[in-house]
């Protein structure tokens, strides 16, 4: 399931020719397509638990970047990052206890090696090497 999202500056750019909402609506349509394929790939590939990726560091807590690996859960290295998407919120799980760590951060951006993502706030203390990293309501 989507929702399409008209920001105000796509609206603004459809006003200024009467084609132009054809290919911002275009535009809004292909963003959906690829969000449910990203989600659709993620529900297929992951282990269920809801697992975006582990935590691939052994001191975490005093940076805003930090190292990813295991995309779903499943073992390797490879490309880590690949279900992260800016502006969405994360949360770390002690997968000993499956109690929620300190501290919920912001997605800023990923880098494109596949390798880390950029956080809001460095993730504290309380998170190491290993933790579950999972998606959280903002």
């Amino acid at each position: 399931m989507a929702r399409i999202r008209m920001t105000s500056e796509a609206m603004a750019d459809s006003l200024r020719s009467e084609a132009a909402y054809v290919s911002c609506r275009k535009d809004e349509m292909s963003r959906i397509i690829d969000d449910i394929a990203r989600m659709e790939e993620y529900a297929l590939t992951s282990d269920g638990r809801g697992v975006m990726a582990l935590v691939d560091q052994a001191d975490p807590d005093t940076s805003t970047t930090l190292l990813v690996d295991a995309p779903g859960n499943i073992v390797g290295d490879d490309f880590g990052n690949r279900f992260f998407l800016p502006g969405m919120y994360v949360a770390f799980i002690n997968p000993a206890t499956g109690a929620i760590r300190a501290g919920i951060r912001k997605v800023v951006s990923c880098a494109a090696a596949g390798t880390s993502i950029t956080l809001d706030a460095a993730v504290g203390a309380t998170v190491v090497d290993n933790d579950y990293i999972v998606q959280a309501a903002n």
